[in-house]
């Protein structure tokens, strides 16, 4: 489910990296001559999109449809409301993911399918990540993994954003994970309980509060799912680990919260 978003905004984030977008570039620039952008959501730029700020809903019905386009599904997107103006909020959006997705094709020439391959799955050694087969992979939700090859992803994070000696995103956007890009924005709708501890956010990534992780200096960063699923990164003690379950967000929270205080009480000696 969601613990699809951290994998899809590392693929976007290395076509920044090769400079074939700019975050702060409306969105309309790369797929204006391909769907109908309306005016009003003409300030709406991929940095917007990656942070939940751009307004789009939480979710179209098209994002449930595997015999629908990742165009078309861009398209019903666009023809939606805005819950608020862009950048004036952080509203939680599986819809601006969507269309996050359908840019980098655009840009790219390719399909999500083939830029997950090369710009993930192969350099990494995922072989079991996959966003399925259809024309209209769910972006937010829909990739599936094993455990041990999403560990792969995480550990990207961990080695600088390269793998072996290749890199797929760059430092300096490693760093921007670590880092809350919606601090001082009013809450429209977060998926995440109130005492969670997960209150920023940043570039698919949920930054954990301090006080939830005793016995570590963080920055931490997650990024739980629907079903329960919960990756993690410690940046001070220099690990990652994941529950992947299908169950329910309070299990997987809770998971995660038991699990890493055992993790960090071996670590720490303790």
């Amino acid at each position: 489910a969601s613990a699809s978003k951290a994998l899809a905004a590392t693929i976007i984030l290395s076509l920044v990296n090769n400079g074939l977008i700019v975050l702060d570039t409306p969105v309309s620039q790369y797929i204006g001559d391909q769907i109908n952008w309306p005016i009003i959501k003409g300030d709406i730029t991929m940095r917007m999109l990656l942070n939940h700020t751009s307004g789009l809903p939480f979710d179209s019905p098209c994002l449930s449809e595997d015999d629908t386009t990742l165009k078309d599904c861009a398209q019903e997107i666009a023809n939606t409301g805005l819950n608020f103006i862009p950048g004036n909020r952080f509203g939680y959006s599986g819809a601006g993911d969507q269309v996050a997705g359908y840019v980098a094709t655009v840009v790219s020439g390719k399909s999500w399918s083939t830029l997950v391959n090369e710009r993930l799955a192969g350099p990494l050694g995922m072989n079991s990540l996959t966003y399925g087969a259809s024309d209209n992979p769910r972006i937010a939700g829909g990739a599936w993994s094993t455990a041990e090859d999403y560990l792969k992803f995480t550990q990207l994070y961990l080695d600088g954003g390269k793998a072996g000696g290749t890199a797929i995103i760059t430092t300096a956007q490693v760093d921007a994970a670590k880092h809350n890009q919606v601090a001082g924005l009013p809450v429209y709708y977060t998926p995440e309980p109130e005492d969670s501890g997960l209150n920023g956010y940043s570039f698919g990534w949920w930054i954990s509060d301090d006080a939830i992780h005793p016995g570590s200096a963080g920055p931490e960063i997650s990024d739980p799912g629907l079903l329960g699923t919960t990756p993690w990164i410690d940046f001070d003690k220099g690990y990652t680990a994941i529950v992947l379950i299908d169950g329910t967000p309070a299990t997987g929270l809770a998971m995660f919260n038991a699990a890493r205080t055992e993790i960090l009480k071996q670590i720490n000696g303790d």
